[in-house]
């Protein structure tokens, strides 16, 4: 506590001297004694984490990105042995596939655009032409939803477990399409 009541005094030192000599205080935040201030409380409140909080905040990353993933993996069910010279698994594929890279992409799009022409919607002001069909393109993102309907589609058989990796595969090819567009373009309209 006397950590941060040091950092805060001195923060509030360098801010009426600034006053004093009629600078503008919100130039305090480019002062090399912000930089020092924020690393003190930054300190300050990592020793004041319990340590139930330490270890939740050291294994969120693992969490998030490893363990939640694989949870989401191994409950769709899918059957990794999946045999792709049987009749039409391969046209299955490439359509669930093509269905998530392309079609939602290009649906969410083409309804956007004719929502907009109607005048039943708006471009909002700070969204670019790029940033919408990056974000389409994730939508191509599959689901529970998409892993639902190829438990529909093919109650029986093989058939399921080939729409499942389509679903798979199709949705990393539009996460890393959609990542693709809005990182190589401007995010500000043009």
């Amino acid at each position: 506590l006397a950590q941060a009541a040091t950092a805060l005094a001195a923060l509030e030192h360098a801010e009426n001297e600034a006053k004093q000599a009629g600078d503008d205080t919100r130039r305090i935040e480019q002062e090399p004694i912000w930089d020092w201030a924020s690393r003190q409380l930054s300190a300050a409140t990592d020793r004041l984490l319990s340590p139930a909080d330490r270890i939740e905040r050291a294994i969120a990353p693992w969490s998030a990105y490893v363990i939640l993933p694989l949870f989401a993996f191994s409950a769709t069910g899918v059957d990794l042995r999946v045999d792709l010279t049987s009749p039409g698994a391969q046209a299955i594929l490439l359509g669930v596939i093509l269905g998530l890279v392309i079609g939602k992409p290009l649906g969410i799009s083409l309804a956007s655009y004719l929502a907009v022409q109607s005048r039943i919607g708006r471009i909002p002001e700070d969204v670019s032409a790029r940033s919408f069909i990056g974000a389409a393109c994730l939508c191509g993102v599959g689901d529970t939803v998409a892993l639902l309907m190829a438990d529909q589609a093919f109650p029986e058989g093989p058939d399921a477990a080939v729409a499942k990796i389509g679903v798979l595969i199709g949705s990393v090819l539009a996460a890393g399409l959609g990542a693709a567009v809005l990182a190589t373009g401007p995010s500000t309209p043009s």
